[in-house]
């Protein structure tokens, strides 16, 4: 039997950093924190930019295959390309470990298992990459086919393990191991008001002004239309009130033009369309208020970052996640879901309130200490790793919770 402390584990995802992705930026922050661990990473994913390369941009080596930069010839090209590479190079890894739905992380199981490697399939979003998405997919029945070669699923949120229990898929362990939070993103009363001034002077706004923040993709899951009808009440009762969007956004879609029609003459003004930025650690530092009016998720990667940074925030309530990272009135408020009056009044609350903000920024930072550190996260996989080299996969396997 192999030695269980020393691992090699490969994390493949399509698109990893600097191509904004959730999934592949929690692979990157994984892969870090297990440098020291006695575990060997290398990264595997896509690159549709440039020719192949290898880079240690993350502290570990990531492979990046070149291919097409349109979608759907992207995803063949990857999963052909990833399982020669996965071949050809299986003395770099014992473990693969996929990071959401790819067709490259699919035939990946395929190779660990011929290879008599160990695979980890994490699932990242209900209704893309859980089971019972994928099996109503083009190809669904294969696709769990697949599935079900993997030695071990990882579900990052309640409401993502009951998906799969739902589902049912026999023999392949579940278990529950949320999503990290990376060091970089800490409370720094220093580098927050460093941040703020910084802020404040790139964007030409008031000294006194009042930053709510967003962070992510600008879209209709995202829910930034109900974020957009609650602003011009946030603004008429703060009107030092600034809200700064930030991520990728299209202009060409229609989501995208309702969006510029429901902000009207406040788009510029008092708010900003900022787009992707490298350092959005920075951003939270300086926000008063960050918001998570999100519709659909797995787990709430900015909102626990923006916890560790001491800013106090406001969340939708989606079932099976939002729960599971505040708690009401204590770290942080959460309203309904689509509710753009609870949403403003939340917000409110917090500007109007310093000792509420000052009471939920505090047990908001103890929480991500206690429960989504990223050292603690990886910890949790080097256990995961260790039970999966230590013992031959057997054919009673159930899924069950492991937590």
């Amino acid at each position: 039997m192999r030695d269980v402390n020393e691992m090699k584990v490969c994390m493949l995802a399509e698109k990893l950093p600097p191509e904004f992705t959730g999934s592949g930026r929690q692979a990157a922050f994984l892969g870090k924190s297990l440098i020291g661990k006695n575990v060997e990473v290398v990264g595997l994913c896509s690159n549709p930019n440039d020719q192949s390369d290898k880079d240690m941009s993350w502290g570990f080596p990531i492979f990046r295959l070149h291919t097409s930069s349109k979608k759907r010839i992207r995803s063949l090209e990857f999963a052909i390309k990833s399982t020669i590479w996965l071949l050809r190079n299986k003395g770099k890894y014992d473990i693969l470990h996929v990071h959401g739905y790819c067709s490259g992380g699919l035939m990946g199981s395929i190779v660990a298992k011929k290879l008599g490697k160990k695979a980890i399939y994490k699932i990242t979003l209900p209704g893309e990459d859980d089971p019972e998405a994928l099996y109503q997919s083009r190809l669904g029945k294969l696709k769990i086919l697949l599935l079900k070669q993997f030695d071990a699923l990882v579900s990052i949120s309640n409401r993502v393990q009951k998906c799969t229990e739902d589902f049912g898929i026999k023999n392949v362990r579940n278990y529950t191991i949320p999503n990290g939070v990376d060091e970089r993103f800490c409370l720094n009363e220093t580098a927050n008001r460093e941040a703020r001034r910084e802020l404040i002077a790139k964007y030409q706004l008031d000294k006194d002004a009042r930053i709510i923040l967003f962070m992510g993709s600008i879209e209709y899951r995202k829910g930034v239309d109900v974020l957009a009808r609650a602003w011009p009440w946030i603004v008429s009762q703060v009107p030092e009130s600034r809200l700064l969007m930030v991520g990728p956004f299209f202009e060409q879609t229609n989501f995208h033009q309702q969006l510029v029609s429901l902000l009207g003459e406040h788009l510029g003004r008092t708010v900003l369309l900022v787009g992707n930025v490298s350092d959005p650690e920075r951003y939270y530092r300086a926000s008063d208020v960050f918001v998570f009016p999100s519709r659909n998720e797995s787990f709430g990667n900015v909102l626990t970052e923006a916890m560790a940074c001491g800013t106090a925030c406001v969340a939708a309530d989606i079932k099976g996640v939002t729960t599971s990272i505040i708690t009401n009135g204590y770290d942080g408020l959460i309203v309904e879901s689509e509710d753009p009056n609870g949403l403003g009044n939340a917000i409110l609350s917090i500007l109007r309130k310093p000792e509420l903000r000052n009471r939920l920024t505090g047990n908001a930072v103890k929480t991500v200490d206690e429960h989504f550190k990223i050292e603690c996260i990886a910890e949790k996989y080097v256990d995961l790793y260790k039970l999966l080299l230590g013992e031959r996969r057997r054919s009673y396997w159930n899924v069950g919770k492991s937590k």
